[in-house]
């Protein structure tokens, strides 16, 4: 029997695996159609990334070594930085391009226009895997739900709880340049 001590949670650990179960959540057809697209790849492959309970207790431990106020792990008496490089090659995100934190852009009408939902400037995860999964929703809107989730949950997670806000709807507006983003 694994004791509660044992067990190490990290905050904002859940969030990955959001990720990871929203595809298996989604409908056979629209993975099909999300596998196939050949735009929002860095971001999409993300979907497919497996689940591991290893994960939040590799963290966990990797924190002990990390000297927030130089920003590297120190290690046995060495010191390690994560680079740009590691970022591509662990990730495959692009390191490249516009940047994707952007405190200016809130967008009051985004999620009205793009999903027909309130007009205020923050949803929750919930309503927007809602959206991901809603069969009558079209595949357009399906896949910017599913794009925003992954920038939110993987790209940009926050201590803010589990909502969304508009901040990020301009890296999934235009699917062409969803990858433009670094």
């Amino acid at each position: 029997m694994e004791s509660s001590s044992s067990r190490v949670k990290i905050k904002g650990s859940s969030m990955l695996k959001t990720i990871t179960s929203l595809y298996t959540e989604l409908d056979e057809e629209f993975r099909g159609i999300l596998d196939r697209s050949t735009d929002s790849r860095s971001l999409l492959n993300i979907l497919k990334c497996p689940e591991a309970q290893l994960l939040p207790s590799l963290l966990a431990c990797a924190m002990k070594y990390f000297d927030a106020r130089n920003n590297v792990f120190r290690i046995n008496g060495m010191t390690l930085c994560i680079s740009l490089e590691d970022v591509l090659f662990l990730t495959g995100l692009p390191i490249s391009g516009s940047p994707v934190i952007s405190h200016e852009n809130r967008d009051p009408e985004g999620f009205s226009r793009e999903f027909g939902l309130e007009d205020i400037c923050s949803h929750s995860i919930t309503k927007m895997s809602s959206i991901a999964k809603n069969l009558n929703c079209d595949e357009a809107m399906r896949k910017k739900a599913v794009l925003l989730l992954i920038v939110r949950c993987f790209i940009v997670p926050s201590a803010s709880g589990h909502t969304l806000n508009t901040t990020f709807l301009k890296m999934v507006q235009d699917f062409k340049l969803v990858d433009s983003f670094a």
